[in-house]
């Protein structure tokens, strides 16, 4: 059976991806450059919070794992953690009261054409509800609720992006968003992943990681050379059917859009 040290470890490598798209996102922000924000002009750009927000979500996964047993280490995960819960719940009453809490362009102003954007700079709903439950997830990683609560946070939350992605995929526009407010952005969606991944991690002998930790004997089968390339060969095929219709989504729109841009350009 695979160790739980080795799960537990593992996390560290959501945490640092998290942070990377996080940054990447700002970075891109703060250049205006829009492959970095939106990895498609023509596409929904991850916004400035939801950015931020992935940053310390990595960076209290990192912490968290890198330094188990030090207080103070431990006390500024937490307030990472909360931080993150915080900026969701904020942002999650600004739709629900109708309020404006002038957080949604604090880092940076977003342009008033912006893609499918409802209110400016701000995080879609459903990003909102899942930073929300992975910031509590992390803050009661410490206490006797956090099995569950990382359980149950990273279950909904990997299951609002993945939904979005099967939305963006299939061209199902109702998946992808609460109507009427923004849509989650579909790298925003991806990226979630990553930190739900990184808290299931922190639980190898609870819920999902239990599951999937393999019994001594199919260990023993998958060292074997002649086995290990058909398993490979598996792999590869089962991921290349989960991407290829998000790639042929994103190809046929480039060519869609270029397509009306030529018209536009005859009809001039």
């Amino acid at each position: 059976m695979m160790g739980a040290s080795r799960f537990t470890r593992f996390s560290i490598l959501p945490g640092l991806l998290a942070a990377a798209i996080g940054m990447a996102a700002l970075i891109g922000w703060a250049t205006d450059n829009p492959f970095l924000k939106a990895v498609n002009p023509d596409f929904i750009t991850m916004k400035p919070s939801t950015a931020l927000c992935l940053i310390l979500l990595g960076l209290a996964l990192l912490l968290h794992q890198s330094f188990p047993g030090s207080r103070k280490i431990g006390l500024t995960t937490r307030l990472l953690a909360l931080l993150v819960a915080a900026i969701g719940l904020l942002s999650l009453s600004q739709y629900v009261l109708g309020v404006d809490w002038g957080i949604d362009q604090f880092l940076f102003s977003s342009a008033p054409n912006a893609v499918r954007t409802v209110y400016l700079g701000r995080m879609a709903p459903t990003a909102a509800v899942t930073f929300t439950l992975f910031g509590m997830a992390l803050l009661l990683s410490s206490s006797r609720f956090g099995p569950k609560a990382a359980q149950v946070g990273c279950t909904i939350g990997s299951a609002i992006s993945l939904f979005v992605l099967v939305g963006y995929a299939y061209q199902v526009d109702w998946l992808t968003g609460v109507a009427a407010y923004t849509p989650m952005a579909v790298h925003t969606a991806t990226a979630f992943l990553s930190p739900c991944l990184g808290i299931f991690c922190l639980y190898p002998d609870d819920g999902i990681v239990r599951l999937l930790r393999l019994p001594t004997r199919v260990r023993r089968v998958q060292d074997r050379p002649l086995i290990m390339p058909i398993i490979g060969i598996l792999e590869f095929q089962w991921a290349r059917q989960l991407t290829e219709p998000l790639l042929r989504l994103m190809r046929n729109h480039v060519l869609s859009e270029r397509k009306s841009l030529r018209l536009e350009r005859q009809c001039r």
